[in-house]
């Protein structure tokens, strides 16, 4: 049996740990010299400040972008609102320098090196820092991946604020993690990818269209080469939902296919084109997909509708019914002039309602009026009500029916309390009303002839709500319940309950044994 000495086992830390100081050291190296001026114009683009003080009769101004100085600004300037510099035309925010002279701002930036044998993905959190209208960037390295081009793993390191060293795993702290997507200067990789296994990754394309680990599109890419058709076709928001969502993307797309005709799953070139000039979402290229199906002309207004719509629906089935007896193009149209090609689901839902009570009360759908109703809100209110009153309808009449049964049974006068069946359902929702509790509810249950609904009342007063009580038929109708107001015990509780007892033992029960042997 072999037996791990401790010398053995700190020999193989110190190894490990001396093989990461030495990968370590080999990634650091100075950023390149023009790495601040990528960051003024691509990270901070559009984000420059504008820092203004408010003269006796005008504003004037320091621009961050232009670095010009004594600007003259017209017209209302407000703190934190965006606007463009007079000198420069560039788009800045304006800041005052009265509240603050000093503030920092902080991003989250990617360069990728060459290492032995691999990469090194190196993560900052990079903080413009302004004082006295002048700016400078800190660094603050906090997270490297390195990716072997020989084994095709990833190990990760992260620089803890206050520690020395590098340890392995992600950098974290008690309120975040660093964030997938950032900016990756992209200035180095044409260098960097001249290599055979990378030589056609499309790397440095993908770069400048998404702020994804530059890591897991080579990965990915590795996998799946048509990443490079879409980064060449700038796709770039299916691109981050393969990323992001890994194997989620096998759904919607043919994984072996190679063109892009079959990769998409798309047949017609005017769906491609339609696809390849509006950038979709992994989303919206199910939405196509669909689209295409129905054989209607791609718009942006109806690929959202289809998304938002038809395919958000729980059960795919009820929306395709209505796209069916509709048309999808008709759908769309009839929705936009309703107002509510913006509703989601719940449009689906609505008219799924409608359509349903409008079978149920054997409208004929193929006229306009039943199927494209003008208002559509009170169309569909209205015949949902009439379905509810109509199915309510036969629902009483049955319950009626058999209540008519239950009197020779049930009803019973006594010297101080009496038994009455109801007449109708209206009657038992009455006395809920009345009582304060959920008895109107029960009446679905009766003709299941799962329960009988009795009402108990004082023999001098027997119009008037006293009790309701309820019997199992299903075990020789025992009491279930005996409720009074707002489902609390009477006063007279105990005489109530002795009366039931003797009640049910002396006269239901053998009035329901005799009935049940004459049948």
């Amino acid at each position: 049996m072999c037996m791990h000495t401790p010398q053995k086992t700190r020999n193989k830390y110190l190894i490990k740990k001396q093989e990461k100081e030495r990968l370590m050291s080999l990634a650091d190296r100075p950023l390149p010299k023009d790495f601040n001026q990528w960051l003024d114009k691509y990270v901070w683009k559009n984000r420059h400040k504008l820092i203004f003080r408010k003269d006796s009769k005008s504003y004037i101004g320091h621009c961050q972008c232009c670095n010009t100085g004594n600007l003259i600004l017209t017209g209302k300037v407000l703190n934190g609102k965006p606007g463009r510099c007079p000198n420069c035309g560039k788009k800045i925010i304006f800041r005052n320098e009265k509240l603050s002279s000093e503030f920092g701002e902080k991003e989250y930036v990617s360069y990728l090196d060459r290492v032995e044998n691999g990469f090194m993905l190196r993560t900052f959190q990079v903080e413009k820092w302004t004082s006295n209208k002048k700016y400078s960037y800190l660094f603050d390295e906090r997270q490297r991946e390195y990716w072997t081009l020989t084994r095709i793993e990833l190990s990760q390191f992260y620089n803890q604020m206050g520690s020395f060293g590098w340890r392995n795993g992600i950098w974290q702290n008690m309120y975040q993690t660093l964030p997938d997507m950032t900016y990756v200067y992209p200035r180095n990789l044409t260098r960097l990818l001249n290599i055979p296994a990378f030589k056609y990754s499309a790397l440095k394309q993908h770069v400048l269209q998404t702020k994804t680990s530059p890591i897991a599109y080579m990965q990915e890419w590795q996998r799946l080469p048509q990443l490079e058709i879409l980064t060449k076709l700038k796709l770039s928001k299916l691109i981050v939902d393969i990323l992001c969502r890994r194997e989620g993307y096998r759904n919607t797309l043919d994984i072996t296919q190679h063109t892009i005709k079959g990769f998409l799953k798309l047949q017609s070139k005017e769906y491609i084109r339609f696809a390849v000039k509006n950038n979709p979402s992994l989303s919206e290229l199910e939405s196509l997909q669909y689209m295409e199906t129905q054989r209607v002309r791609p718009t942006i207004q109806l690929m959202r509708f289809v998304k938002e719509c038809v395919l958000r629906h729980v059960n795919l089935e009820t929306a395709d019914t209505i796209v069916s007896v509709f048309g999808l193009e008709s759908l769309h149209h009839y929705a936009k002039r309703q107002g509510l090609d913006k509703a989601g689901l719940y449009f689906i839902n609505d008219y799924m309602d409608y359509y349903r009570a409008c079978i149920f009360l054997k409208y004929n759908m193929s006229d306009t009026m039943f199927l494209k109703p003008k208002n559509f809100k009170a169309a569909h209110d209205r015949a949902c009500d009439l379905q509810t009153q109509m199915q309510n309808k036969a629902l009483y009449s049955k319950v009626e029916g058999i209540l008519s049964k239950q009197i020779s049974l049930f009803d019973y006068q006594g010297s101080q309390f009496s038994i009455i069946t109801p007449r109708q359902a209206l009657d038992i929702i009455h006395e809920g009303k009345t009582l304060g509790h959920c008895v109107g509810n029960y009446v679905n249950r009766i003709p299941s002839g799962n329960t009988v609904i009795l009402f108990v009342r004082k023999t001098d007063s027997p119009d008037q709500s006293f009790c309701t009580l309820e019997l199992n038929p299903r075990r020789n109708y025992e009491v279930v319940q005996c409720r009074g107001f707002k489902n609390n015990p009477v006063p007279e509780q105990k005489e109530v309950n002795k009366f039931i007892d003797t009640w049910l033992t002396k006269i239901a029960l053998p009035k329901i044994a005799a009935q049940t042997k004459v049948s």
